[in-house]
């Protein structure tokens, strides 16, 4: 497990010297032009573990958390298998990055906006899902709290409002299906267990 806090250490360092608006290089990779050595075999280590697809997924979800609107540093984690209800999930643990304004969002817009603004558009840069688990589990993590239009809220960072966490179980079969596009967004999340700080909810509801 320390080699994954390591590596995700790694791709947070990235983030901050390549700057909050940062480029995907060539459409490819979240982490630059030319990794380092350093950061290629951490990238090895993950692929050799859980295999490419993960490590797709991990810069899939950096590149979209990073573009989803954060205020704060977006990162991504990889923590391995975690067992809910006889079924394993390889986890992923995301910093989005983002303040939400608690004003115009509930928990229900919320939920909506991470799956638009981040799963969705994370999932449309795989084409497999292979992991050596029954499913994925992806929690991200964001801040809400009330603000005025036209505050920036980049600014006061020391108090960004109350945390939050969002998580959402996929099961590996029906998540192959929404790549495939032979699941529509509605039946895939209908088979997803969603919970917000360890609470079950509604699923979000999606456009078509």
């Amino acid at each position: 497990m320390k080699t994954f806090r390591y590596f995700s250490l790694c791709l947070v360092l990235l983030y901050l010297e390549g700057g909050r608006h940062s480029t995907w290089a060539a459409e490819a990779t979240p982490w630059g032009n030319a990794p380092t050595t350093e950061l290629l075999r951490l990238l090895d280590t993950l692929h050799q573990h859980y295999g490419p697809d993960t490590v797709t997924l991990v810069g899939s979800l950096l590149h979209a958390a990073n573009h989803s609107g954060a205020v704060l540093t977006a990162a991504v984690r990889v923590n391995g298998p975690q067992e809910r209800e006889g079924k394993t999930f390889l986890t992923f643990d995301v910093e989005t990055g983002r303040i939400f304004n608690s004003k115009i969002t509930d928990r229900a817009a919320r939920l909506f906006a991470l799956w638009r603004d981040i799963l969705a558009k994370a999932f449309a840069r795989l084409t497999t899902i292979q992991v050596p688990t029954d499913g994925i589990a992806i929690r991200l993590r964001y801040h809400h709290r009330p603000y005025d239009e036209g505050v920036d809220v980049a600014e006061p960072t020391d108090a960004p409002g109350e945390s939050e966490e969002a998580a959402f179980y996929f099961p590996r079969e029906s998540l192959q299906r929404f790549l495939d596009k032979t699941l529509s967004v509605q039946e895939l999340l209908a088979r997803t267990v969603v919970l917000v700080n360890d609470t079950p909810v509604p699923v979000p509801v999606a456009l078509p």
